[in-house]
């Protein structure tokens, strides 16, 4: 059951981030940067806009590596939920309950120690041919608005050298604090 029946995107409406404290010709000269870098990294990046409560750029390597329509992830903004649609349905659904466990207790902290924790998540994910991967998915907060409120997530997936499938889900949840780690959840401990 997910922690007080809400979502991602109702919990990030929660932090009610104003246009006035987003600098959108600032990031988009940052999120040069980033595809920059994208383009010399093995792994596929993403970013998602809290404000706008969307992907905001995801790398060429989903393509590449994963095999999904180009044009799907030149146009992510527009595409909705594509990447979560992808994720196994039994995964999914505890990464959603964990990503509103982390995102509550990210926001329960003071805003200087937001940006000092980043999630780790092994699911499945399905790939352009129509079969199951297991990735390993970091996520952390990027950029904080003027008042300190997460504004932009970036997220990184690597191919999981665990590639051994079974029909329970394998994922697994990290949450560490500069590079300390802190708690582990694994999803094959839950009965459903």
């Amino acid at each position: 059951m997910i922690p007080n029946n809400i979502s991602p995107k109702e919990l990030w409406s929660r932090q009610q981030i104003s246009s006035l404290d987003v600098d959108y010709d600032w990031w988009n000269k940052k999120r040069e940067s980033i595809q920059s870098f994208s383009q010399m990294s093995q792994s596929c990046i993403f970013t998602v806009d809290v404000f706008k409560a969307r992907y905001d750029f995801a790398s060429d390597n989903f393509s590449t590596i994963l095999g999904y329509n180009p044009t799907w992830i030149r146009t992510i903004r527009e595409q909705g939920d594509v990447l979560e649609e992808r994720i196994h349905p039994d995964d999914r659904s505890q990464l959603l309950e964990y990503q509103i466990e982390h995102g509550q207790f990210i926001y329960s902290l003071p805003q200087a120690e937001r940006n000092d924790y980043r999630q780790v998540f092994q699911y499945r994910i399905l790939n352009g041919r129509g079969e199951y991967v297991n990735v390993i998915s970091r996520q952390q907060v990027l950029e904080k608005d003027r008042n300190g409120k997460a504004w932009i997530i970036m997220g990184v997936v690597d191919i999981s050298p665990d590639q051994l499938f079974t029909e329970k889900s394998s994922g697994r949840l990290l949450i560490v604090r500069r590079a300390r780690y802190l708690h582990r959840c694994s999803f094959r401990q839950r009965n459903n």
